[in-house]
C-alpha cells in the first residue's frame, strides 16, 4: 500500500449531526466492489444498466436510513440457482456495505416526480413498485438526480461495521481486495455487482 497518500483522499467524510441543516436526508446505498471506482472518479453516475433508450437514466437514492432493500445483490447457489440477495450476504460477498449522504435539494425528485419527468412506461413503473415491495423496499423512499453528484455534493461517506454506519475511507488505495474468499463462496455467491454498472 502506497505510503505517500495525499491526505486529502485518506480523509474521512463524517457524517453531520441531524440537527445541522446541511445534513444528509438521502442516501445512494452501495457496496465495496464499486467503492476504488466511485472515489477515483469523484462522482456518482447514472445508473444505466437496463435502461431504454427513451427512458431518462438517473442517480439513485433512498430516505431510508438503515439500508435500502434493493440495494442488495442477487447470488447464485452452487446448482446456478439465482437467489434475491439480503444485507448480510451482499455485505459478506460485495465486501461490504457504503453510502453516500446528500442533501435532499442534491436529490430533489422523488418517485413520482421521477415517473413524470424519465419517460418511464407506466407498466415498467408498476413493476418496479412490485419488486420493490417483493424485496421489503419502498417506493415512497426513493428520490433521484438526473445529473452526475460531485463529491463536492457528499456529506456523508459512511461504511456499515456490523452494527453502525461510521466514516468511511476516502482513500481508493484502502479498497483493494488482497485476498479472494475462498472456492466454495466464490462458486455460490457469484454476485451480480461484479457485472453491472448501477450503484
Amino acid at each position: 500500500m502506497n505510503n505517500n497518500k495525499d491526505s486529502t483522499n485518506t480523509s474521512l467524510v463524517h457524517t453531520i449531526p441531524s440537527t445541522d441543516k446541511t445534513a444528509p436526508h438521502c442516501w445512494h446505498y452501495t457496496v465495496g466492489i464499486k467503492m476504488p471506482m466511485i472515489l477515483r472518479s469523484g462522482v456518482l453516475l447514472q445508473a444505466t444498466a437496463g435502461v431504454p433508450d427513451w427512458e431518462r437514466p438517473a442517480v439513485w437514492f433512498s430516505t431510508n436510513r438503515v439500508w435500502e432493500q434493493t440495494a442488495n445483490k442477487r447470488y447464485f447457489d452452487p446448482r446456478g440457482v439465482p437467489h434475491l440477495g439480503t444485507k448480510t450476504t451482499t455485505e459478506k460477498y460485495a465486501h461490504g456495505l457504503y453510502r453516500f449522504g446528500v442533501a435532499t435539494e442534491t436529490a430533489p425528485h422523488d418517485w413520482t416526480a421521477f415517473r413524470k419527468l424519465s419517460g418511464i412506461k407506466r407498466n415498467q413503473a408498476r413493476l418496479l413498485e412490485k419488486s420493490a415491495r417483493k424485496m421489503g423496499a419502498n417506493h415512497q423512499q426513493w428520490r433521484v438526480s438526473f445529473e452526475p453528484v460531485p463529491a463536492s455534493m457528499w456529506v456523508a461517506v459512511e461504511r456499515w461495521d456490523g452494527a453502525a454506519w461510521v466514516p468511511a475511507s476516502m482513500d481508493p488505495m484502502d479498497y483493494a481486495v488482497e485476498e479472494l474468499p475462498d472456492l466454495a463462496a466464490v462458486e455460490a455467491f457469484i454476485l451480480e455487482a461484479l457485472l453491472s454498472a448501477a450503484g
